[in-house]
C-alpha cells in the first residue's frame, strides 16, 4: 500500500470497552454517581478516560511497530461530548469533573499523531471541542439544520484553520442528493467524503465524488477564509450579522473568498436559481475559480441544462449529464476524465459517454 504512495490508518477505539477484551478489568470502567458502570455501545462499557491514554500509548506503539500505518482512526472519541463521559469514581484524580475526560481524550489524540507519524481522524458530533487536538473528525453535515440554514462562519473562521473535518458523504445517490452533498461540502470548506458511504457500487456518483471535489478541496483546505457573504433576495451580499438580521442566511446563497485568491459561489437554495457574475447556478449549484485561471470548477446551467466541469493542473473533467456540454477543453454528453501526465501527454477516460 505504501509503495503505491497511499496513506493507510488503523481503526482504534479507547472508549467502548468490552468484557471479552483480553485487557478487561472492572476497575477500568467509568463509574456513575450511584456506583454503577456506564454503558457505552452495544455489549460494551465506557473505559476510564484517565487510563485510556496509557492504553492507547501502549497498544498504538505496538501496532505501529508491527503494521507501520501512517495515520490513525481513533473512533468515538470526538463523537461523545466531554460531559457525557464523566467518571465519578472517587479513587480517580478529578473524579466528577468534565475536564478530566476532555484533557485525557485531547492528550490521546495528540499522542496518536506522533505515534502514527501522520494524521488522526475521529468520528463526529462533537468534533468542535477537539479542533486542533486531532487532525479532524467526521462532520455530521447532513443534520436537520441542512433544511433550515447554512451558517458557515464558525467552522470556516474558528475550526478550519486548526482542523480539517471531512464531510461524511451524507446524501442520496441520485442527482438531487449528490448535488446537495457537493454544494454543502464546498460551502463549509470541508474535504469530501465518498457519497453515501464506502459500501456503494462504482457508478457516476462515485466518479463525481472524486473529480468534482478533489482538486477544489486541495486549494480551499490549505487556505484561510478572508470573506464570507450571504445573498439576500435583492442579490445584495451581506456579512453574517446583517444576514441573520434580514434572514438572508436562510436563502443558502454564499460567496466565499480565500486568502489564496480562490473565489467560490454556492447556491444552496433548493428552489431558486441564482445568477452570479460567472455562472447561472441551479439549486445546489456552485462555481469556483482562481484569478490566474489555474482552477475553474462549476456545476451550473449551460444552455438550460445542468453540467459539471473541472479544469485543474492535475486533470480536467466534464459531465454533460445526458446532454452535450461544450467546454474550452472539449465536450461530452456523459463523463469525460482527462488526466494530465508528467510528460505533458493526456489520458482520456470516458464513462457513460457516447
Amino acid at each position: 500500500v505504501q509503495d503505491l504512495g497511499l496513506r493507510y490508518s488503523l481503526y482504534n477505539n479507547f472508549v467502548d470497552y468490552a468484557p471479552v477484551n483480553a485487557l478487561w478489568d472492572e476497575d477500568m470502567v467509568i463509574r456513575l454517581p450511584n456506583g454503577g458502570w456506564q454503558q457505552a455501545w452495544f455489549r460494551t462499557y465506557s473505559a476510564k478516560p484517565a487510563r485510556a491514554v496509557k492504553l492507547s500509548r501502549q497498544i498504538s506503539k505496538a501496532a505501529k511497530h508491527k503494521f507501520n500505518p501512517t495515520a490513525g482512526g481513533p473512533d468515538v472519541h470526538t463523537a461523545v461530548r466531554p460531559y457525557s463521559r464523566v467518571d465519578f469514581d472517587e479513587r480517580m484524580p478529578g473524579a466528577g469533573t468534565m475536564m478530566t475526560q476532555f484533557y485525557s481524550y485531547g492528550q490521546l489524540l495528540l499522542e496518536q499523531q506522533e505515534i502514527w507519524e501522520g494524521p488522526t481522524y475521529s468520528e463526529c458530533h462533537s468534533g468542535y471541542y477537539y479542533s486542533g487536538l486531532t487532525t479532524g473528525s467526521g462532520a455530521c453535515d447532513g443534520s436537520s439544520f441542512d433544511s433550515q440554514y447554512w451558517l458557515v462562519d464558525f467552522y470556516l473562521r474558528k475550526m478550519q484553520p486548526i482542523s480539517a473535518h471531512w464531510s461524511l458523504g451524507m446524501g442520496t445517490r441520485n442527482d438531487e442528493g449528490s448535488d446537495r452533498y457537493f454544494a454543502r461540502t464546498i460551502a463549509y470548506g470541508m474535504p469530501g467524503g465518498y457519497l453515501g458511504g464506502w459500501r456503494q457500487p462504482f457508478d457516476r456518483y462515485s466518479v463525481r465524488s472524486y473529480f468534482m471535489i478533489q482538486q477544489l478541496q486541495s486549494y480551499y483546505c490549505k487556505a484561510l477564509i478572508e470573506s464570507i457573504r450571504y445573498a439576500n433576495s435583492k442579490g445584495e451580499l451581506l456579512d453574517v450579522s446583517a444576514a441573520i438580521a434580514q434572514g438572508a442566511h436562510k436563502r443558502f446563497q454564499l460567496k466565499l473568498v480565500y486568502d489564496n485568491g480562490l473565489e467560490i459561489w454556492v447556491n444552496g437554495n433548493k428552489e431558486e436559481t441564482w445568477k452570479t457574475p460567472f455562472a447561472e447556478l441551479p439549486p445546489s449549484g456552485y462555481y469556483a475559480k482562481l484569478p490566474d485561471g489555474e482552477l475553474e470548477v462549476f456545476s451550473a446551467l449551460k444552455k438550460g441544462n445542468r453540467g459539471d466541469y473541472v479544469h485543474s493542473p492535475v486533470y480536467d473533467f466534464i459531465d454533460g449529464r445526458g446532454n452535450w456540454l461544450e467546454t474550452p477543453i472539449g465536450g461530452s454528453d456523459g463523463q469525460l476524465i482527462v488526466l494530465k501526465k508528467e510528460d505533458a501527454s493526456l489520458e482520456l477516460i470516458p464513462h457513460e459517454a457516447e
